[in-house]
C-alpha cells in the first residue's frame, strides 16, 4: 500500500542534526496550495489509503487547518498520520483530534535537558505536557508513538533501551519506533537491535522492498527498530509513495526532483472491490503492529 505524504509548508522550531528537511522558499499561497492538494488527493491510486501530515513543524503552520480538512473531506484515508515534535500540540489538538487517526510525536531522548539540546530549541513539551498530551489523545482513541532517531556511534545499550521503554510507558505512550538515521543506508539488525534479541524475539516484522523493521513486545510496550532509505522511490526503482510539496508539486521523492504527473483512475466496480478487499487485509487496522509508512 503506497504512502501519501503531506509536507506542511512553514517553518520548523527545531534544528536536529539528523533531519534532513529544508523550508521551501517560495510556497504557495494558502488557497492555491489547497486547490492542487485537492487535485492530487483525487488522483492518487485507489490503493493510496494512508496518508502522513508533516513538515517542517506541521502544528505551527497556518496550513495545517486547511490541509486537515481537505484530507477528512476527500473521504478517502483509512490511515490519517501526524507527524510532529509535539510543541504546539495544545493549542490544535481539538481540531487535530478530529481529523487524524495516529499520533507521531519525536522525542529522542528521555531526559528534558538533552532533548532540548538534540532538538536545538527550547520550545520542545516538558514530560508534564507531553503527558497530558498523549492522554487527551488516547482518550480520543487516537494512539501516540514515539520516534526516536538513534545514530549507530549512540551506543544503545540494552539497558538504554528498557530505560527509553519506561519513560515512554510513563508518558502514556502506545509504542515506540527506535528509527535509524535515514543517512545511514539500509541494515538488517542494527547493534542496537542486537542487543535486544539476546533477550527478545520479533513478535512480527513489517520490513518492505525500502525498509527494514521489526516489532517487539518489551516489558508492556510496542517496539519496532526500523531502518528506512532517505529516498524510498529511488531505492526500489518504482513509485513507492507521493509526496505534496509546499510549491504544490507532487513526487516521489523528498527532494522534489522526481515530479509525478498523475491521471484519474478508471476501475471498473470489481477492480475497486478488489482493490478494498486487498487494503482490508493487510491495512493498518487490520494489523495492531503496522509502522504504517516508512518515513
Amino acid at each position: 500500500m503506497k504512502n501519501f505524504t503531506v509536507i506542511c509548508p512553514g517553518p520548523c522550531n527545531a534544528s536536529c542534526s539528523f533531519c534532513t528537511w529544508k523550508e521551501e522558499r517560495n510556497p504557495l499561497h494558502i488557497g492555491a496550495y489547497i486547490n492542487k492538494l485537492i487535485c492530487a488527493i483525487k488522483k492518487l491510486p485507489v490503493s493510496c489509503k494512508a496518508v502522513t501530515v508533516t513538515g517542517g513543524e506541521p502544528t505551527i503552520s497556518k496550513y495545517l487547518e486547511p490541509i486537515l480538512e481537505t484530507i477528512i473531506h476527500a473521504k478517502r484515508f483509512e490511515r490519517v498520520v501526524l507527524a510532529t515534535n509535539g510543541s504546539n500540540l495544545e493549542a490544535n489538538r481539538d481540531l487535530i483530534s478530529n481529523c487524524i487517526t495516529h499520533l507521531n510525536i519525536s522525542r529522542h531522548a528521555e531526559q528534558e535537558s538533552e532533548n532540548k539540546i538534540i532538538f536545538g530549541s527550547n520550545e520542545t513539551l516538558t514530560d508534564k505536557q507531553l503527558s497530558s498530551n498523549i492522554e487527551f489523545f488516547s482518550k480520543n482513541s487516537i494512539p501516540t508513538r514515539i520516534v526516536r532517531v538513534y545514530k549507530d556511534e549512540d551506543n544503545l545499550t540494552d539497558q538504554k533501551i528498557f530505560d527509553f521503554v519506561e519513560y515512554a510507558k510513563t508518558i502514556g505512550a502506545y509504542s515506540i519506533c527506535f528509527s535509524r538515521d535515514y543517512r545511514l543506508p539500509i541494515s538488517s539488525a542494527s547493534e542496537a537491535e542486537k542487543n535486544i534479541l539476546k533477550k527478545y524475539k520479533p513478535i512480527a516484522d513489517e520490513s518492505c522492498p525500502v525498509c527494514y523493521a521489526r516489532v517487539y513486545l518489551i516489558r508492556g510496550i510496542i517496539v519496532i527498530f526500523k531502518s528506512a532509505a532517505q529516498e524510498p522511490s529511488e531505492s526500489s526503482g518504482d513509485v513507492f509513495e507521493y509526496i505534496f510539496h509546499p510549491n504544490g508539486v507532487l513526487s516521489s521523492d523528498w527532494e522534489s526532483k522526481n515530479k509525478v504527473n498523475l491521471q484519474p483512475e478508471h476501475v471498473t466496480s470489481d477492480q475497486r472491490m478488489k482493490e478494498m478487499e486487498g487494503i482490508k487485509s493487510c491495512g493498518s487496522h487490520a494489523n495492531p503492529f503496522s509502522i504504517g509508512g516508512c518515513k
